[in-house]
């Protein structure tokens, strides 16, 4: 299996897919937590159907950072089989996966503490809220469910931490993780030894996590399947109508399922697929010159994209706090409370920005000595 390489344009492209993915779903959140649902709008005008439309897109953004996890992740395993060392692999994983959810858990406690003194912190720790949880975040608050985080059992042995509900897709990505290598390192010639029991402990993991872990695991293996897939080498005039048709393809998916013309499961599946087919677009090799993306596009995408990870694992306590502190009734759609919104929006992304730089960050540092410490051969 050959891994292909990424051009300058693509990397460009995929950082600014990740980047909006995360956006999308702090977008969701800001708008569940303090707007009324559509129904309740005073307003049903197409311009407020659209926006409820757009900022209720946080599900499928998830299953987005699926498909590109499984590309990523899996294409820098596959790169690796020739000198497989899982030192080397489970030490680039624990560090990218640990380096942040360790803070952004001691951080959801020490905002929770807070929160739960606001004026309305009863309100929103001791009964649920409707369409983001089904039990009381107070009730998911304790020492057994912030280890079981940090080992990434949630919503396999406990609740998720807390008022951090995203950190449910932690879960799904570090199984889909061990999973992936121990599948294909079962069917790489070997010692036979080795791969047996790489294949016994994949089908333990298959048989063992729940349902609703494993059924998202053929869409990670997706993303997986576009970086060994052979990419054509299009001109310039078909690769720009590759990447329209994909997108287009793409959007109207995420229409139809918002708009519930989808069935759970199967709408996620729709847009795993039409997002990947709009991938192929954005990763294939034009045949005549390199397409170039301007320097400012691709230096703001590779920023934001830097510390998507710690946005996405830090937003909602933030969130949570803001609006436990705030008294006011659910907003109406006006413009001066999106302009609001906007501004908490810009201040929760600063905030994730400044905790990344000392986690998501160091990344690379941290990684090097971790390696060193062990004895492994940074390549």
């Amino acid at each position: 299996m050959t891994v292909h390489k990424l051009a300058p344009d693509s990397s460009a492209h995929l950082n600014a897919v990740r980047a909006l993915a995360a956006a999308a779903v702090v977008v969701g959140h800001v708008r569940g937590l303090f707007f009324v649902e559509f129904g309740n709008s005073s307003s049903h005008s197409a311009v407020v159907y659209l926006i409820y439309a757009i900022s209720g897109l946080g599900h499928q953004a998830v299953i987005v950072f699926f498909v590109l996890s499984g590309y990523f992740v899996a294409g820098s395993a596959i790169r690796r089989l020739p000198t497989w060392s899982w030192r080397h692999y489970l030490g680039n994983r624990v560090t990218r996966l640990y380096l942040v959810l360790l803070p952004a858990l001691v951080l959801t406690a020490l905002l929770d503490q807070v929160s739960m003194r606001m004026p309305l912190g009863p309100q929103y720790f001791n009964y649920p809220i409707p369409h983001f949880n089904a039990q009381p975040i107070a009730a998911a608050i304790s020492i057994r469910t912030f280890l079981a985080n940090a080992l990434f059992l949630q919503i396999i042995a406990a609740p998720t931490f807390g008022s951090n509900l995203p950190l449910w897709s932690l879960a799904n990505e570090f199984w889909y993780y061990l999973m992936f290598p121990l599948a294909v390192l079962a069917v790489y010639p070997g010692a036979v030894v080795r791969r047996g029991l790489c294949a016994f402990l994949a089908l333990l993991m298959a048989v063992g996590l729940p349902g609703e872990v494993i059924a998202y695991f053929p869409i990670w293996l997706l993303g997986a399947s576009l970086s060994i897939l052979p990419l054509p080498n299009l001109g310039l005039k078909a690769l720009a109508i590759a990447r329209i048709v994909g997108a287009g393809l793409f959007l109207g998916v995420l229409l139809l399922s918002r708009a519930g013309r989808l069935p759970d499961v199967a709408g996620d599946y729709c847009v795993a697929v039409t997002f990947s087919l709009f991938m192929v677009g954005l990763i294939c090799v034009p045949s005549g010159p390199d397409v170039r993306v301007g320097r400012a596009y691709s230096a703001l995408a590779a920023v934001f994209a830097g510390f998507s990870y710690s946005l996405y694992a830090t937003h909602m306590p933030m969130l949570l706090l803001a609006r436990s502190a705030w008294t006011g009734a659910a907003a109406q759609p006006t413009l001066l409370n999106a302009a609001m919104a906007l501004g908490l929006g810009a201040g929760v992304v600063l905030c994730a920005f400044l905790f990344s730089l000392v986690t998501e960050a160091r990344t690379d540092a941290v990684r090097n000595s971790l390696f060193r410490a062990i004895g492994v051969t940074s390549r």
